[in-house]
């Protein structure tokens, strides 16, 4: 099994997926939400993995961080395309 060596266990990752997914049915602009939750879920797998594995060798950590980092820059963009109707 992929979570047992993790001190959260599959109860953590199911609280992270409805976190993304409990939003998602509460708003009205569903593309909104997917678009930009989808950012924000790529940041919460990066926190996650860093919190839940706690990375040790720098290649693992730096993967980790931009991972993070990627999901931020994603989240970012898709907010302003999306508030200043880019195209």
């Amino acid at each position: 099994m992929i979570l047992s060596n993790s001190p959260v266990g599959l109860l953590d990752v199911v609280a992270v997926a409805a976190a993304v997914v409990l939003p998602a049915a509460l708003h009205r602009q569903i593309y909104y939400v997917i678009s930009v939750g989808y950012g924000g879920s790529v940041v919460a797998k990066g926190a996650l993995i860093l919190w839940a594995y706690r990375p040790d060798t720098v290649l693992t950590q730096s993967i980790t961080a931009a991972t993070i980092l990627y999901g931020l820059r994603l989240t970012g963009y898709l907010f302003m395309r999306d508030m200043l109707g880019w195209k």
